[in-house]
């Protein structure tokens, strides 16, 4: 499990939240409203002042809701750019008859280039840095 953030933060964080929340809906909005998320946020800030380990189960289930996510999120963001960028240069250049990996050579006992033939000085990759 990955380390928590202390409750006092995750306090602080969570009253932040809430109060932007209750600012938005006053000066937005014009919804009564306000004055709920603002409690909760001025309730939370108390508490994340003067007693701070009663946040630590909701802090506890708040990181293992983001691990979650995270699972969730992370190959469906991976894979729409992979399928909405990186497929498509592969297809264009396809289409255009480029070869990058030089894969239509037939009847070769390997694909290993020659470094002999490469146009590099050898001396050209040393002090790289």
């Amino acid at each position: 499990m990955n380390k928590l953030p202390s409750n006092k933060s995750f306090g602080f964080i969570f009253s932040i939240l809430f109060l932007i929340i209750s600012l938005y809906l006053y000066l937005f909005i014009n919804s009564s409203y306000y004055l709920f998320f603002l409690i909760i946020s001025l309730f939370i800030f108390l508490i994340a002042i003067f007693i701070p380990k009663v946040l630590r189960p909701f802090n506890i289930m708040w990181n293992k809701l983001s691990i979650l996510l995270s699972k969730i999120i992370n190959p469906i963001i991976l894979g729409i750019i992979f399928f909405l960028i990186i497929t498509p240069f592969g297809v264009i250049a396809k289409l255009l008859g480029r070869d990058i990996l030089n894969l239509r050579k037939k009847n070769v006992k390997s694909y290993w280039k020659d470094k002999e033939k490469l146009k590099y000085d050898k001396n050209s990759f040393k002090n790289q840095y």
